[in-house]
């Protein structure tokens, strides 16, 4: 090669360099980028994923990237702090105001996102940003009768991990008020007090029990699970269920087992007591067949 090519040649490369350089500095920002240097979006393209996660998707690798996505925005929301903290709530809104200023999701109300899935979304992110913080605010959703039953239902369960303090008045007072007028999901708050345990937890379980709520769904959960916290207070009114014909024959039948669960010897013998006199056929055989179990005695080991 001579002087002249390989000159030439120096030029040609030094150009190339030069352009690769030129484009890459210059580049469009990607999406990726752009998320992560506008925090403030991070909480709305969250909200975006969870609804696009319902579906319909063109393919299950479709859903596969979705869920990948929704997982790596929600580590996105857990660093974002109290900042992101804040701007959660406030994307939830304030769901007993209806006249306060507009907050993410534009309009001109506070009652924040409307879309249950994603609500419900965005408050399971909360307690891993701050616990302390979110007890209380959870407990605010829990209460607040205007918000979605599956959002109420899931503050429930997650309260029930977070503060015991909190919990058991929120708990409390939404049994209370669940017994005299019902809401779908209001089996969490009894699944949340079993999960808490102990006597307050029992007796908040026992008083709506005394209450005459319509909701069977909800009675039968309360007179199973106060059995599974084995409260011994409440003997006396599950025995009045099991005596008292006219009630429902699932409620009577969930006494017993809680019943059994209480003090096995006393309720093998309140159900030897109840066969002889019950007319409802269908529980006087439910009722033989506790005797029939609990009268087997296990053989002792050789």
């Amino acid at each position: 090669m001579n002087k002249s090519s390989f000159l030439l040649a120096l030029i040609v490369i030094g150009g190339a360099g030069f352009a690769a350089g030129y484009f890459v500095s210059n580049r469009s920002p990607q999406p990726a980028d752009a998320g992560a240097s506008n925090p403030a979006e991070a909480t709305r393209e969250f909200a975006e994923l969870v609804r696009k996660n319902k579906g319909p998707f063109k393919d299950p690798l479709e859903k596969l990237r979705i869920e990948q996505k929704l997982e790596a925005a929600r580590a996105s929301l857990v660093k974002g702090g109290p900042e992101e903290f804040l701007r959660i709530v406030a994307a939830l809104g304030d769901r007993d105001r209806s006249d306060a200023p507009g907050t993410v999701g534009g309009g001109g109300s506070n009652i924040g996102e409307p879309d249950a899935e994603v609500r419900e979304a965005l408050i399971t992110v909360l307690p891993e940003i701050d616990p302390a913080r979110a007890a209380p605010y959870l407990a605010e959703r829990l209460l607040d009768t205007n918000e979605q039953g599956r959002v109420r239902a899931s503050a429930a369960g997650l309260l029930a991990h977070l503060d015991r303090k909190v919990a058991i008045p929120a708990l409390t007072k939404s049994l209370d008020a669940a017994s005299k007028r019902s809401w779908a999901g209001a089996r969490a708050v009894v699944d949340a007090l079993v999960f808490i345990g102990g006597d307050d937890a029992g007796d908040a379980m026992l008083k709506a029990l005394m209450r005459s709520t319509t909701d069977l769904t909800l009675r039968i959960a309360l007179t199973e699970s106060v059995g599974t916290l084995h409260y011994a207070p409440a003997w006396d009114a599950l025995e009045n269920l099991v005596r008292f014909e006219e009630s429902d024959h699932y409620v009577r039948r969930a006494a017993m087992r809680s019943l059994l669960q209480i003090d096995p010897p006393r309720a093998l013998a309140l159900a030897r007591d109840q066969i002889p006199v019950e007319k409802d056929p269908p529980f006087q055989e439910f009722l033989r067949d506790v005797e029939r179990t609990q009268s087997v005695v296990p053989a002792k080991p050789r």
